[in-house]
């Protein structure tokens, strides 16, 4: 059930799609247990009461399961790869605008139909008509398009096999953390200029860019545990968000820090030394944009220190992929799209119940396959399958 209703922030953590298909690749499954199956049959007879306004397809899995297994061989079928066995990779069932309810979004695991659709083709893979490339999984996909660069996960991939060193790892952290603010020091972006007039740090100011963000690191390594647990590695980020609610994390922050007996230690600094306009008191309404960096050193970097940290970092990472790229027009939107990936969802108390709807889900564009402008061959009795429970 960590797979159906787990989330970020729920003590109950949500499965990770990379840990599922790097596991799926070395021949583990998924073990459905058989009270879980059994209980599909009292569900059948509620769907109305238990949808919560989703369409669903029904519960017959195996009725799910085969139209899936057909949709992903139409796909296989439509690859046009010369070699033989055909190399395919799992984000090549993505179709660009999945998405689903709660809890886990655009993830490929949250519904039974999406999922089975990977399953089918590790089951191709088992009879050597196609080969899995496994340097892009399906979650970096379906977790946001893949040029917004928002995905919940959004750390660098890495081959461990016997290539493996740890200085070609170093490289690849730093060249990540070099891409990840590129956007906001290109001197010649026009949004570039406009967000070093707004902070404050125009042409004429005599501020470097590069050295405001010379400590920025969305991740750290090191050889040694004393230096990656050193002040000079800690993560740091740049973050945009308004002054009051920068006041309020400080002071959130803090307290929780005094429950932890830590050093009481502000999270959000201005960018810029000199600006202390943008530190304002906790009763503030100065709601303006500020330009902070983001330090989370050794001790706040570990979850469940205290619910209140927990839910802050969402919040401070919602405003952090919203403003990836300083002024842009749809900066609103990826805010409330961050904000709304990272809330709590209610879940259905009930656990077969929330079964049944993880089964019943559909995923879009059900008859076309979006990536590669497919049509879907008819499927026998699919018309019968793809009509809601009444």
């Amino acid at each position: 059930m960590n797979m159906i209703q787990g989330h970020y922030l729920s003590e109950r953590r949500a499965t990770q799609e990379q840990r599922v298909f790097k596991y799926a690749d070395r021949g583990y499954g998924v073990r459905i247990l058989p009270s879980y199956i059994s209980s599909l049959e009292e569900s059948k007879s509620k769907l109305a009461a238990i949808r919560r306004d989703e369409i669903l397809f029904g519960v017959d899995m195996h009725k799910i399961a085969a139209a899936s297994r057909r949709w992903t061989r139409t796909v296989v079928d439509a690859s046009s790869y010369g070699a033989k066995p055909k190399v395919m990779s799992h984000s090549e069932l993505e179709n660009d605008g999945q998405i689903s309810s709660e809890p886990q979004g655009r993830s490929c695991l949250s519904g039974f139909s999406l999922f089975m659709r990977h399953v089918a083709l590790w089951e191709i893979a088992q009879t050597g008509e196609v080969k899995i490339d496994t340097r892009n999984w399906a979650s970096t996909n379906y977790a946001e398009p893949a040029y917004s660069g928002l995905a919940y996960d959004d750390t660098p991939s890495y081959k461990w096999n016997k290539s493996f060193t740890i200085p070609k790892f170093e490289r690849q952290i730093r060249h990540f953390n070099d891409q990840q603010i590129a956007n906001w020091i290109q001197e010649e972006s026009h949004s570039t200029c406009k967000f070093r007039e707004a902070h404050g740090i125009g042409e004429d100011d005599d501020i470097d860019l590069d050295k405001i963000f010379a400590d920025a690191a969305r991740l750290t390594c090191s050889q040694d545990t004393k230096t990656i647990l050193s002040r000079n590695s800690d993560i740091v980020m740049p973050v945009v968000v308004p002054r009051n609610l920068a006041a309020y994390v400080n002071h959130l922050v803090g307290e929780a820090q005094k429950a932890a007996k830590l050093k009481v230690k502000p999270i959000l600094t201005p960018a810029v030394k000199d600006d202390e306009d943008i530190v304002v008191p906790l009763d503030s309404k100065d709601s303006a944009d500020g330009l902070y960096m983001w330090r989370i050193d050794k001790d706040l970097m570990w979850q469940q220190l205290d619910r209140r940290i927990d839910e802050v970092f969402e919040v401070l990472y919602a405003f952090y992929r919203a403003n990836d790229r300083p002024y842009n027009m749809a900066n609103p939107i990826r805010l409330m799209t961050q904000l709304s990936n990272r809330a709590i969802r209610s879940t259905v108390e009930d656990e077969f119940d929330a079964f049944a709807r993880w089964i019943g889900r559909q995923p879009i564009f059900v008859d076309r396959f979006f990536n590669r402008r497919v049509e879907l061959e008819q499927i026998d009795g699919q018309e019968d399958q793809y009509t809601a429970e009444a």
